[in-house]
């Protein structure tokens, strides 16, 4: 039974390091997609830099018709099973 319940399981573990950000041995937004980058960068400058991208994404996301991410889900394009994901 512990065999067949580990053979089911869909979970993955997830290994992360951690590091200063300052440091300046490590580029820290290697790899990282440029939005995410640039917002990760605006919110080590502190919250008075953020606040308007946050704002202005707040309202992007207010804008979006919600049928559009709820379409795909209905037509079976995108699953709701947590397994999934």
């Amino acid at each position: 039974m512990w065999k067949r319940a580990v053979a089911s399981n869909t979970a993955r573990p997830a290994v992360a390091g951690s590091a200063a950000a300052s440091s300046p041995l490590l580029n820290w937004f290697a790899g990282m997609a440029e939005r995410n980058a640039q917002r990760s960068k605006l919110a080590l400058a502190g919250r008075d830099a953020l606040r308007p991208v946050l704002a202005q994404t707040a309202q992007a996301l207010l804008a979006v018709d919600t049928a559009q991410f709820i379409a795909p889900v209905r037509s079976g394009v995108l699953s709701t099973r947590p397994g999934d994901l």
